[in-house]
């Protein structure tokens, strides 16, 4: 019997050690839940791979995955820093994940999430930066039109993601992730508290 295999996205390989501990945690859990399935792992699409650490992880004993390549990265248009001064930062913020959303939607792997059986996002300190969590957010209202299986591993945010976005708006991106949000300190727990009620 064939099944499905899993997508694993957002995986840091230019990052520490620390980064490529997460993705051997996810992929050790995902073997364990899952050992029928291949795992398919996407990385940042702005971040590029350390070559020399991927040779090194790749190097060591874990499960078996495949490295598709790097998500798509869109960057913001210059010019838009009147719009912040001027207090348009969060109706800035969402016009663009709406604009990067309709785009992103006509890409791979994201037009065929519905070939995997699960999304899974991975964990560490993520929805980062202006640029970077608008490209996170669109990929996940795209994926998220043909595929609602999209879980997260442990993750952390920052204070500001509620400068850049509205609640209203962060509610929204956040519902479409199932099962609970599990963060890993205080400070993303008070700040996740305030976007849904499935946090642990």
């Amino acid at each position: 019997m064939i099944h499905a295999p899993l997508m694993i996205l957002f995986a840091n390989l230019k990052g520490n050690v620390g980064d490529f501990a997460i993705l051997h945690a996810m992929l050790v859990e995902l073997e364990r839940r899952h050992p029928e399935c291949e795992r398919h792992v996407y990385s940042h699409g702005h971040k590029g791979v350390d070559a020399r650490r991927m040779a090194a992880f790749l190097s060591q004993p874990h499960p078996k995955f495949s490295y598709m390549g790097a998500t798509v990265y869109q960057r913001t248009p210059k010019g838009l820093g009147l719009l912040k001064r001027i207090g348009l930062r969060k109706w800035l913020s969402g016009k663009l994940i709406d604009r990067l959303s309709a785009r992103f939607t006509k890409l791979e792997p994201f037009c065929s999430a519905s070939n995997y059986q699960a999304i899974f996002l991975a964990g560490g300190e993520q929805w980062g930066g202006f640029s970077t969590s608008i490209n996170m957010f669109a990929i996940l209202d795209a994926i998220s039109q043909s595929n609602r299986n999209i879980y997260m591993f442990q993750f952390s945010v920052k204070r500001d993601l509620m400068e850049i976005y509205s609640i209203k708006r962060l509610k929204s991106n956040f519902a479409k992730i199932a099962g609970n949000l599990v963060v890993r300190d205080g400070i993303s727990g008070e700040v996740m508290r305030n976007l849904s009620d499935r946090v642990d």
